[in-house]
C-alpha cells in the first residue's frame, strides 16, 4: 500500500472575509464625492419569510455586491478563487409554481444594457481597488499597483 501524496494547496479566503476587508479598504480610501455602498442580497442566511418580504420592498437578486457613484454607477462583484458567476435557472415556488431566478451572468448585461457604466468581478480586494483606478473613482493617499 502506497502513501497518499502529501499537495499544499493555497488558502481561499471567505467570501464574507473578502467583502468585510473591501468594506474597510473601500471606507478608508474612496474620497468624497464618490460614494459607495454593499449590495445586500444574498450575503447573509435569511428565513423564507425575509427573503420574501425583502423581495416585495424591491430587492432584486444577482446585482454586483458592492455599488460605487462617481459620475456613473459601477459595481464590483467579489468572488473567492474559483468561485464563478452564478447562472439563471428555472426553479419552483413553495406552491409548486413554476419560476425564473436571473443568475449574474444575464443579469450584469442587463444591468450594463440599462445604464451601469461598468461592472468588475474581482478575485481580490487589490483587484477591486485596480477597478476602481481604472474608472477614475477618487482615492485618498496612494494605493499600491
Amino acid at each position: 500500500m502506497s502513501a497518499r501524496r502529501f499537495k499544499l494547496t493555497p488558502f481561499v479566503v471567505p467570501e464574507q472575509e473578502l467583502h468585510e476587508t473591501a468594506a474597510e479598504a473601500f471606507h478608508l480610501l474612496i474620497a468624497p464625492p464618490a460614494q459607495w455602498a454593499f449590495y445586500p442580497a444574498g450575503a447573509i442566511q435569511l428565513t423564507e419569510a425575509q427573503v420574501a418580504k425583502l423581495a416585495r420592498m424591491g430587492l432584486k437578486r444577482s446585482w454586483p455586491d458592492f455599488l460605487v457613484l462617481h459620475d456613473w454607477l459601477y459595481g464590483i462583484e467579489l468572488k473567492r478563487r474559483g468561485a464563478k458567476l452564478s447562472k439563471s435557472y428555472w426553479g419552483r415556488t413553495k406552491r409548486g409554481s413554476p419560476i425564473y431566478r436571473i443568475g449574474q451572468e444575464d443579469n450584469f448585461p442587463a444591468l450594463i444594457a440599462a445604464g451601469m457604466r461598468d461592472i468588475a468581478v474581482c478575485y481580490s480586494v487589490q483587484e477591486a481597488l485596480d477597478a476602481l483606478k481604472r474608472w477614475r473613482i477618487p482615492l485618498r493617499g496612494r494605493v499600491a499597483a
